[in-house]
Formats: C-alpha cells, sequence, structure tokens
C-alpha cells in the first residue's frame, strides 16, 4: 500500500468518528473548553487540521487552506 494510500485511510477512519460523535454537539458546545483551562473543541479540531495540511504538504499534495484560517490556526496562535 502506497504512504498516501495509508494516510487516506486514516484520515478517512478520523471523519469517520468525527461524523459519528458530532451529531447533536451545538455551535457553543464547540466554542466553550470543557473545563478551565483548556482549550475549545474547535480550538482543538482547527489545530488538527492545520497539521494534517502540513502532512499532505509533506507526501506531495498541495492544500490550500483558506489564509484567515490559516493565519488563525499557526502554531503559536491564542
Amino acid at each position: 500500500m502506497e504512504r498516501t494510500d495509508l494516510w487516506r485511510k486514516a484520515f478517512s477512519g478520523n471523519l469517520m468518528l468525527l461524523e459519528r460523535n458530532l451529531p447533536g454537539f451545538t455551535d457553543a458546545m464547540a466554542a466553550a473548553p470543557a473545563a478551565p483551562g483548556l482549550s475549545a473543541p474547535v480550538w482543538v479540531l482547527g489545530h488538527i487540521t492545520h497539521a494534517r495540511f502540513g502532512l499532505m504538504a509533506l507526501i506531495g499534495s498541495d492544500p490550500q487552506p483558506d489564509p484567515v484560517w490559516k493565519a488563525t490556526y499557526t502554531r503559536a496562535t491564542d
């Protein structure tokens, strides 16, 4: 199996988990940290997605995230 196929399979499995667990998850829930001092779920998912764009670039893909989105989730942003 090609490396890109392995990544594609892993990413699709993660997407399936999100699709199964997010029904009923409101915008308010996504924006609120689960406990004081923790990041909100939407923030965590944004950073995971940003890291995946980096992985895609490493395997030869050319991801094109929106510049505003990219600036929001680049490492060391609040």
